[in-house]
């Protein structure tokens, strides 16, 4: 109950703790619209095309995106010596181009269901994929233009506890 005009306060948004107005407020007359799951990517109008790139600059790629606002880093022994902070979702061969393929090389260790690439001249990480989903890329946001990927929100995956 508002205590100035003994109107109902109106509803609160769901996860808001307090129940003040502010960014969790979500006001009447609007409907609530139901986000994405977590990691999924919806192509809308806030979509951009990011530009990224090895150090040398011999292998170049881009891939259709809404903001970057969020990435990953992997515990796994790979992972965790490359430092890369990675996209939160796999792009798929539509949203995603590369240029340079003749200058990538590929290793692949343990269980070899990723194929970890790199740049026969520079060394530099941009990528990966899945060897069951061959073209469907993660991106290392390190790589990719206008991101800082240490201003990131950043969550771990335990690459360390899945089976080799």
């Amino acid at each position: 109950m508002n205590a100035a005009s003994g109107a109902p306060r109106p509803p609160r948004a769901e996860g808001c703790k307090t129940g003040n107005v502010g960014s969790h407020y979500q006001s009447p007359s609007r409907k609530a619209r139901r986000l994405p799951e977590r990691g999924a990517v919806t192509l809308t109008a806030m979509t951009t095309t990011w530009k990224g790139s090895c150090h040398c600059g011999a292998v170049r790629f881009s891939f259709k995106s809404g903001p970057i606002t969020r990435g990953v880093r992997c515990n796994c022994s790979i992972c965790l010596r490359k430092g890369a902070v990675m996209s939160t979702v796999y792009f798929p061969p539509a949203d995603f181009t590369l240029e340079g393929r003749e200058a990538l090389s590929v290793y692949l260790f343990g269980d070899r269901m990723v194929n970890h690439f790199f740049c026969r001249t520079c060394g530099v990480y941009p990528f990966h994929d899945a060897t069951t989903a061959p073209g469907h890329y993660r991106v290392n946001l390190g790589c990719v233009e206008g991101v800082d990927p240490l201003a990131l929100e950043i969550t771990v995956i335990d690459g360390r506890s899945l089976p080799v």
